[in-house]
Parts: C-alpha cells; structure tokens; sequence
C-alpha cells in the first residue's frame, strides 16, 4: 500500500552522457527529461509529431501508445520509440538525433543579472 508514491530509480542514458534520472511512477522519458530541466526536443506530448523520437539502444520500455502511424517502419525495426509514450521498466541507454543539456532556468538567470 505504502509504495504507491514511491519513486523507482531508473537510469536514463541519453547520447552516451548518463543523466540519473530518478523517475515517478509511470512518467515518460519526455516528462523526467523536461522535469529535470534537459532540451529535450518535443511538440505535442501526445505522439502525434514524433519530434521526440529516439532510438532505444538498450533496455526496455513500455510504449503507451502505437507508433506504427507516426515513425516507418524502418525506424520500427531499427528500435526508435517515442519519449513522450515510453515509460521505461529497466535502465535504458537512448540516442537523440539533438544535443542535449541543461537548460539555464529562470531563476539562474535573474540571479546572474542581479
């Protein structure tokens, strides 16, 4: 009963720099990615525009909805998914064609211009 709110530990690797991602209970890649304030690129957050699409390299995910209608069928086989419907169930090592860092948030800024 307790560990309804419990967070599980899931290691999120994404282009090779390992993140560390403590994920929540049935959040996306996508969601702990912009949670932890990374420029990670999406649109819609529904699978619709696949800006957020990756490629899993390992470990495994469940895939909220089908992306057979939004990636081809190449991408399928060579193991794309998308971050905005794939909440992972084991540590996963995953490439995006983008760079991805750090975002300066606001507060850093106005303390920097202060």
């Amino acid at each position: 009963m307790f560990n309804l709110f419990k967070k599980t530990v899931s290691t999120i690797e994404i282009n090779q720099q390992d993140f560390g991602l403590e994920m929540e209970k049935n959040e996306t890649i996508l969601q702990a990615a912009l949670r932890l304030n990374l420029t990670y690129p999406h649109h819609c957050r529904v699978g619709a525009c696949a800006r957020c699409k990756c490629k899993l390299v390992e470990g495994k995910v469940k895939e909220l909805t089908e992306s057979a209608y939004v990636l081809s069928k190449q991408e399928l086989e060579q193991g794309f998914i998308l971050a905005c419907q794939s909440i992972p169930k084991t540590p996963i090592k995953i490439e995006v064609a983008a760079v991805i860092k750090k975002a300066i948030d606001d507060t850093t800024l106005l303390a920097k211009t202060a």
